[in-house]
């Protein structure tokens, strides 16, 4: 009787070892499989993959959870087939796992985490994390939490929109080359949304820029109508301080422009290089007289030709190359959602010539360590945005 005890027991405890062993061995073969390149996508849910013997093997999504046709895939059982599904569609962004891995509802770090099984879905097997200190399970998607898409292919949605290209070039480039199936909605709520992400973000940062600025500002369609796009660049670092979008050109809107460029800066300009637009001057009266700008040389009446402000024309020539694609802008709401987008694709994205390669923000002290900038703007604001919805809890509670 004892002996039979004896032997059940062992079995229990032999059995999730083998389970485990198995396990481990799919992983490392499915791993193979996907280093080799042998997963090739049929459709947006069906991959054909060869074995390590030479078979073909089609894996499918079914709605719910990765299906696979050979004998080892049950129920309970992942197969080396559907492990390579996952890691041929993750080894891309495996450069996108830093080693800053933070809770995101208290906020401990990577090493405070214990890896607790995986999760299953469209975007493939996904490690999930135990935090020890407020024991949430969560997954490391920082900026990309329950998003259904290709972290890589929203990044890549931006940057093609801001270098001209329409929604639906978008979408038709994200099925051709990451086999990403969007509607153009889709695609403009991503913008929005990541826009106004890192828009957040990007205001609190304060460059280090000289005291010689150009103003000026440009004619762009809104609802059928010319509004005016104010802008206010620094001349050494070309990073663009202030925008500020009206449909007039009075004092008000110019003294708006040169407030969020004087908070922006953290300091007056020696020198304000302006076309002869009088609400420049006007401005700048109204600022002395609240014991702003008095240093300030005012240069007024520069004209399209003259060379001391044709750094900012070049500016304004990019940003028409832009809207020639978008043909207008449906409200003045939207149309702070573009222009702040553009300000972030031209101060912290677009590398610059006549700065050797560097960004306007890279040059105004403003460094991330990742190359690829989309990403490093978006897990920084999800970052900032996630440490103050924890203080607000804790104000709250």
């Amino acid at each position: 009787m004892n002996s039979q005890k004896a032997t059940l027991k062992n079995s229990r405890h032999t059995v999730p070892h083998q389970r485990k062993r198995r396990t481990d061995e799919s992983r490392l073969a499915g791993l193979a499989i996907a280093l080799k390149g042998s997963v090739k996508s049929i459709s947006n849910d069906s991959y054909l993959v060869r074995s390590l013997d030479g078979t073909d093997i089609k894996v499918r999504w079914n709605g719910r959870r990765w299906r696979c046709k050979c004998s080892k895939s049950t129920q309970s059982t992942v197969c080396e087939h559907i492990y390579a599904v996952s890691f041929s569609k993750n080894l891309p962004n495996l450069d996108e796992v830093q080693n800053d891995r933070f809770c995101p509802r208290c906020g401990s770090q990577s090493a405070l985490h214990v890896p607790r099984g995986v999760r299953h879905n469209k975007y493939g097997i996904v490690q999930t994390y135990l935090c020890t200190v407020c024991s949430l399970r969560f997954i490391d998607r920082l900026g990309f939490k329950k998003m259904r898409s290709n972290p890589k292919a929203i990044m890549a949605s931006l940057d093609l929109y801001f270098k001209g290209l329409s929604f639906s070039k978008i979408s038709s480039h994200l099925l051709d080359f990451y086999n990403v199936k969007v509607t153009e909605v889709a695609v403009y709520n991503w913008i929005r949304k990541y826009v106004t992400l890192i828009n957040e973000y990007t205001k609190q940062l304060n460059p280090t820029v000289s005291r010689k600025w150009h103003a000026d500002e440009t004619k762009i369609k809104v609802r059928g109508r010319h509004a005016y796009l104010w802008n206010i660049m620094d001349s050494k670092t070309r990073f663009l301080l202030a925008k500020h979008l009206s449909f007039g050109r009075g004092t008000r809107d110019a003294a708006k422009l040169l407030t969020e460029a004087l908070r922006k800066a953290g300091k007056e300009p020696r020198t304000l290089t302006t076309d002869g637009l009088g609400s420049y001057g006007s401005a700048i009266d109204e600022k002395r007289q609240h014991g702003l700008m008095k240093s300030t040389d005012h240069k007024a009446g520069v004209g399209l030709q003259d060379a001391n402000n044709n750094l900012i024309e070049r500016m304004h020539g990019t940003l028409k190359e832009r809207t020639k694609t978008l043909r207008g802008l449906g409200n003045i709401k939207s149309g702070k959602v573009f222009t702040d987008g553009l300000a972030v694709y031209y101060n912290y994205i677009r590398p610059h010539s006549a700065l050797n390669g560097s960004t306007p923000a890279e040059s105004a002290g403003l460094r991330f360590t990742d190359q690829n900038r989309w990403r490093s703007l978006i897990e920084a604001a999800s970052k900032r945005k996630n440490a103050s919805n924890r203080k607000t809890r804790n104000k709250i509670w």
